[in-house]
């Protein structure tokens, strides 16, 4: 939650430099009284807005270890009986995850680009094989080819916990597909791991 907090004070002060100041200075000396209570006002507005956005966060975030604690209860039980369901679910966490990436790189320039290459490349994740996944976002090589800095791509971090949000249930998801094709059990196992994992990295994010 204080990374969170972080990122909305950061936006707070964009508004803050670019509304409030703007018309404080227009104000003259004369206005004193009404400026002091429109500070106030505008203020009091934008700390609220940032706590909402706070909010809104969280709950995200409860809604995906809610979806990925639903898949792993499913595949736990072995040879699900809905796996069409299970597949939209990982679609979902994903959604999240790319969110998530959006906002952390609106209020964190210096990590636009890596998350510009996540968000960019998503879509693409659910159509590689396990292999040419694990290769290209678990080992990081797709990103340290792009020029992305190491200490960047560190699980137990901020950044690295919103790539996995995003890359588990990608992995989750080819890992079912391919489940539905072969019915190899093992493949369930994986997408037990993969979620057990994101769900784990969700306190570097809260």
């Amino acid at each position: 939650m204080q990374k969170v907090l972080r990122n909305n004070f950061f936006i707070w002060n964009v508004f803050v430099r670019n509304v409030f100041v703007r018309k404080v200075s227009a104000r003259s000396v004369s206005g004193k009284t009404v400026m002091s209570k429109n500070i106030l006002g505008i203020c009091g507005l934008a700390f609220f807005w940032t706590l909402s956005i706070s909010d809104a966060i969280a709950e995200d975030w409860q809604h995906f270890k809610t979806m990925a604690n639903q898949t792993i209860k499913a595949v736990k039980k072995g040879h699900p009986d809905d796996v069409e369901q299970l597949i939209h679910l990982q679609e979902r966490l994903m959604e999240i995850g790319i969110t998530a990436c959006k906002n952390h790189a609106q209020a964190n320039p210096d990590d636009a680009k890596m998350f510009q290459l996540v968000v960019n490349n998503a879509e693409n994740m659910k159509f590689l094989s396990l292999n040419e996944i694990q290769q290209q976002w678990h080992e990081k090589r797709f990103l340290l080819g792009h020029g992305i800095a190491v200490d960047k791509l560190h699980q137990n971090s901020t950044t690295g916990s919103l790539l996995d949000a995003v890359v588990h249930p990608a992995t989750a998801y080819v890992a079912l597909r391919e489940y539905q094709r072969t019915g190899d059990i093992r493949l369930l196992e994986q997408v037990d791991d993969e979620l057990s994992e994101a769900v784990f990295q969700l306190s570097y994010l809260q």
